[in-house]
């Protein structure tokens, strides 16, 4: 494994864990048993890692909820699964992680933001608009309106100053946010296909 992946690898865990503030050069080197002068001549800054990090996870992402997507038996199946996957990630993300991003590293929160524009807001508009061809949601509802309204929500989620983690569970909110989206915009069919996919997936919500 060439040294750049492991310390990307390294860091990653290290962020993961403590948050990105909390994690000092030297502690990334010395989770690797290198020298920070190795470390510089790698990364010549931490915000070089933090944007490289940043733009993997989100490849990785993208990747993961477009299989989920094509795998899914339906708009309303597509929603359930990926708040599966997004319960995975955070069984290990330190909660304030996100926010950290959007503070204190400039760089790496624009890739964000583009993530955030370019790929989850048309996996919301795309699955709005299958929902309502399919009967699932209902067909007076503005799709460009609530698809950022839910991108807008899922981002809220992560915020520490309106969830502070001693309080609230990251999980437990992306739950209760989903189950309000998701009722507010599907039609009696749809929430049969709710109440099914809900039972099958109890372990998840």
């Amino acid at each position: 494994m060439e040294l750049k992946e492991r310390v990307l690898n390294a860091a990653r865990e290290l962020f993961f864990t403590y948050g990105l503030r909390n994690v000092r050069m030297d502690e990334i080197a010395t989770q690797l048993g290198i020298s920070k002068k190795t470390l510089y001549e790698v990364f010549p800054k931490k915000k070089d890692i933090v944007n490289e990090i940043t733009k993997d996870f989100l490849k990785c992402r993208e990747n993961e909820q477009e299989i989920l997507a094509r795998e899914a038996n339906d708009p309303v199946d597509e929603l359930i699964k990926i708040l599966g996957s997004i319960h995975t990630i955070f069984e290990s993300m330190n909660a304030r992680l996100i926010y950290e991003l959007q503070r204190y590293f400039p760089e790496a929160w624009q890739i964000f933001k583009k993530h955030k524009e370019e790929f989850v807001l048309k996996g919301i508009v795309d699955n709005l608009k299958q929902g309502i061809e399919h009967g699932l949601y209902r067909k007076e509802i503005d799709v460009a309106i609530i698809a950022r309204m839910r991108v807008e929500q899922i981002q809220t989620a992560m915020d520490p100053t309106i969830f502070s983690p001693d309080q609230f569970n990251i999980k437990e909110i992306h739950n209760q946010l989903l189950l309000q989206y998701i009722h507010g915009i599907s039609t009696a069919k749809g929430h049969e296909l709710i109440k099914r996919y809900l039972k099958l997936n109890d372990e998840v919500i």
